[in-house]
């Protein structure tokens, strides 16, 4: 029997206007037995209703394309090689460092002996100290993101008293190898603070906390290790401070004061500051001011702002500079001298691709560690030499019974209600034609890279196309892409997503209602969103811990997000944000008709989209829609926004996803997979 909530009418009124939430008592604490026992209802349904035997295959297919004892390639930091491996049936890495690459093993920390007895796990932080002596580690283990700090003597392996509770994961060392700046949370669970904490004092000094709720507290360190930055961050705007990493007790010095709508990101090289910013040009540009006469003189434009190249992310070496460039919506990895001059771009072999830089911690270098994959070619970790150009393969991922040549990839554009060119990114198996996962997020700037994903090739090979798209509210074209898809835009990022789902049935890469929906987090409110557009286009929508009661969450500002988020969605409480956030928020505009199949998932510890919001939005579904469809709602009660930890367990949520994706498409006569696919 399908799960029935209990409705107790709440009247929420604003600006005049009056909502009805029959369920707005879900946002009780979980510990409420109504709220608790209908999770656990749910996850029984759910059980109930996909094939346990086809979600165990799946979870052992996925499994099966992990290399039980995987390792990183070392990359040097000072005196030591450090790299990550993972051992056979272990679910955490394991840390650990060489004096050379084929010198003695040293074990710095395995997370597996932490996560012993635990039903979740999260390292938050890992930092060695400057003389590789003692190291400070964070973790959190109930996915709520509050996180613990420890400190550990690596000669002795003990482990000492200093314990720092209510951490974020921001962990900077000073050169003394005794001083560390770490982000601590306020009462909502926001990095509002930087502390400073000497070991062996059982007090810490304050030196930062920002003003106003819309930002967090965060630390960065230049890559010269000469300075330490300390900043709030805000979604449109940030500022930076700065202080020697020499010295603990120098007071904190301002890079450029705070300008709303501006955002800068500063390192050091040679008693200058270099900044990216976006303060004359939305893509950004590269200007220079020397430390010692900041406020004092104009900055010198290293390189300008460009409306064909998004100016991503700088890494600032000894004698050149690295830039990665979003161009035409791929990466590029641009190398250039301090006076701006490009000495060239990599070049890569795909259509679409991902490529961006690994760990380079030196400062001093010669070559750059940087890595490239496709969504047909597994992941390449490779060098390349400055001066000459010369690349070198240092590893490729290992992808048991994986055969590149199998697949293809390509990029497609769609065109969008208002003309805009929308990009695609396709993988998909030779000769296959059928049923189609449409992925997006959409938000935040952030983009989706066409990388390699070893998890979605069981669709792949069960003749499901996958594909990305690259909507407004990612800065896949650059900064204006972004920013005609928040604020009063947002609906653009709903638009784009549409219109790719119909070019794609148009272009004969799938048909009308067999494209299943997917995204998490805002990713979640894109789909659920979109769906409520034209449901009749799609199959399923599956929205992984989705941001879907935008309306009420936004007006709640005791959450840890809210008031931060108020520069990305806008602020209700402005009668006019209210009214554009009502007319897309999913959970409002559920109605009584027809709807896709729809399967949403939970964290119970989630801090940054509650449980209560796909709680909510799955109950009012069910009681709406007017056909025979599935609501199927699954709650991690033991972790947070992540889902599931552990490198195996969490594969057992993305085999329940599989499971719903080959049942919506498999029951209504579509054949898809037979059974000797299945490991």
């Amino acid at each position: 029997m399908k799960p029935k909530a209990k409705e107790i009418e709440q009247t929420l009124e604003m600006h005049g206007d009056v909502r009805q939430d029959e369920f707005f008592w879900m946002r009780n604490h979980p510990e409420d037995p109504d709220v608790l026992s209908h999770l656990k209802i749910e996850n029984e349904y759910v059980d109930g209703f996909l094939n346990k035997k086809l979600r165990e295959d799946l979870y052992e297919e996925l499994k099966g394309r992990k290399i039980p004892n995987e390792s990183s390639v070392p990359a040097k930091d000072g005196n030591y090689y450090y790299y990550v491996r993972y051992e056979k049936d272990k679910e955490y890495a394991i840390h650990c460092r060489k004096k050379t690459l084929e010198g003695k093993e040293e074990v710095i920390l395995d997370e597996n002996k932490l996560a012993e007895g635990k039903e979740f796990f999260s390292l938050g932080s890992l930092e060695v100290s400057p003389n590789d002596d003692l190291i400070a580690y964070s973790y959190d283990d109930d996915g709520s993101e509050v996180f613990t700090l420890f400190f550990q003597d690596l000669k002795t392996g003990e482990l000492l008293p200093d314990r720092i509770e209510e951490a974020y994961t921001d962990l900077v060392w000073f050169k003394d190898n005794k001083t560390v700046l770490y982000s601590v949370l306020d009462h909502n669970q926001r990095p509002y603070a930087i502390r400073k904490h000497e070991l062996g004092k059982d007090y810490d000094v304050e030196i930062y906390a920002v003003e106003g709720p819309e930002f967090f507290a965060g630390i960065d360190v230049s890559q010269d290790q000469k300075y330490i930055f300390v900043n709030a961050q805000g979604s449109i705007t940030n500022e930076s401070w700065f202080l020697s990493s020499n010295n603990p007790s120098e007071e904190l010095s301002l890079v450029f004061p705070r300008t709303k709508g501006v955002e800068y990101f500063p390192d050091h090289h040679d008693g200058k500051f270099y900044v990216l910013t976006n303060d004359d040009h939305p893509n950004f540009r590269l200007i220079s001011y020397g430390v010692d006469t900041m406020g004092l003189e104009s900055p010198e434009e290293v390189i300008p702002g460009s409306d064909e190249r998004f100016l991503n992310e700088g890494s600032f070496f000894k004698d050149f500079f690295v830039l990665e460039e979003q161009v035409k919506g791929l990466n590029e990895i641009s190398f250039y001298d301090y006076t701006g001059k490009k000495f060239y771009s990599l070049d890569f072999p795909d259509e679409v691709y991902s490529a961006h830089l690994l760990e380079n911690y030196e400062w001093d270098v010669k070559k750059i560690r940087y890595q490239y994959s496709s969504p047909k070619r597994p992941p390449m970790t490779m060098e390349v030499e400055v001066s000459t150009q010369k690349k070198e393969t240092l590893k490729i991922k290992e992808i048991p019974n994986f055969n590149h040549e199998d697949y293809d990839c390509k990029r497609v554009w769609a065109k969008g209600h208002d003309g805009k060119e929308i990009p695609i990114s396709l993988v998909f198996k030779k000769g296959s034609k059928g049923p189609l996962v449409l992925y997006g997020y959409g938000a935040y700037g952030e983009n989706i890279d066409p990388s390699f994903d070893d998890e979605v090739f069981p669709l792949l090979d069960r003749g499901i196309t996958y594909a990305i798209a690259h909507v407004r509210g990612s800065s896949t074209l650059g900064r204006p892409w972004y920013l005609d898809g928040k604020f009063f835009k947002k609906k653009n990022s709903f638009y784009d997503f549409q219109s790719a789902a119909e070019y794609l049935i148009q272009e004969g890469f799938t048909q009308k209602g067999e494209i299943c929906l997917s995204g998490g987090s805002a990713g979640g409110l894109l789909v659920c969103a979109t769906m409520n557009l034209k449901p009749e286009l799609y199959k399923g929508v599956i929205g992984d811990v989705p941001f879907v009661d935008v309306v009420t969450t936004m007006l709640d500002k005791e959450l840890p997000l809210t008031q931060m988020e108020y520069e990305e969605w806008g602020n209700p409480e402005d009668e006019a944000y209210y009214k554009y956030l009502k007319s897309y928020s999913p959970y409002d505009n559920l109605d009584k008709r027809d709807y896709p199949h729809v399967l949403l998932t939970a964290g119970i510890n989630d801090p940054r989209v509650t449980y209560w919001e796909p709680m909510k939005f799955a109950s009012r579904l069910r009681k709406l829609r007017t056909d025979d469809g599935h609501t199927l709602l699954y709650t991690n009660l033991d972790g947070g926004h992540q889902g599931q930890s552990g490198r195996y367990e969490s594969l057992k949520e993305v085999s329940l996803q599989y499971a719903f994706i080959l049942n919506i498409f498999g029951s209504f006569g579509f054949r898809i997979f037979n059974c000797s696919t299945f490991i």
